[in-house]
């Protein structure tokens, strides 16, 4: 991840849409959770929101035409080397943000880099997340959310796939080249830079800080439930 390039990237988006801030944005990392420094402080940011499979998951999810949500699944499986907390932050505010709905309980189990949580939202739905930090370094994460509702599934991954596919597949004398060029104004970063970018962008212009913090702080709350349902081996209620 190339926090210089994706400051860069920003001020590109700020000047180009005329969007202020009270000082020059400045992106940090801390313990896998990404974090943009104002001088106002800290504001945590939560760029999965911003990739284009969660946005068309979420609006599908809100046209009328899938019917009311029922299942949320998650798997996702990441090197050895992230932060287990991290990953989890991230498949629970999925859970939340793709439901439109606040967890009630959740019952989890863990066996070290490995867990299963089942997740009540107040809604009624039901989401299951496969959370594991297994792969060696340098390979390709794994994941894949499907919503399962009254007249059919939702779902960011091609049907019957398990790999990410790439946007672009060039094959040539020296092998195949993969390409993931995914927005047309950020060029040049890898996908989950242009979620991060993207991510920082919408906050500074929607004036959304103080609604990450509390969206941070109650994440954070339920990841201690997680742990103690987990210790404990029963579920737990918020």
């Amino acid at each position: 991840m190339n926090l210089q390039q994706c400051e860069e990237k920003l001020q590109l988006l700020m000047r180009k849409y005329g969007v202020e801030a009270s000082s020059r944005p400045k992106l940090m990392q801390r313990d896998g959770i990404f974090y943009l420094e104002e001088q106002d402080g800290e504001i945590p940011l939560l760029p999965w929101r911003q990739e284009r499979r969660f946005t068309e998951m979420h609006a599908l999810k809100n046209s009328g035409r899938a019917g009311v949500p029922t299942v949320l699944r998650s798997q996702r499986l990441v090197e050895r080397n992230r932060p287990l907390a991290a990953e989890l932050l991230r498949e629970l505010d999925l859970c939340q943000w793709l439901m439109d709905s606040t967890v009630k309980s959740v019952c989890a189990f863990s066996g070290g880099t490995a867990w299963n949580i089942i997740v009540t939202l107040e809604s009624q739905a039901v989401c299951t997340i496969e959370l594991a930090c297994a792969l060696e370094g340098g390979q390709p994460m794994i994941d894949r959310h499907e919503i399962n509702t009254r007249r059919g599934v939702i779902c960011d991954r091609v049907v019957d796939t398990q790999l990410p596919q790439s946007s672009l597949y060039v094959f040539t004398s020296q092998g195949r080249q993969e390409f993931n060029d995914l927005d047309f104004e950020l060029y040049g970063l890898m996908p989950e830079e242009v979620s991060l970018v993207r991510e920082a962008f919408v906050v500074l212009r929607d004036s959304q800080q103080e609604e990450r913090r509390n969206a941070f702080a109650q994440l954070k709350e339920l990841e201690k439930l997680v742990y103690r349902s987990a210790e404990q081996a029963h579920c737990l209620a918020m």
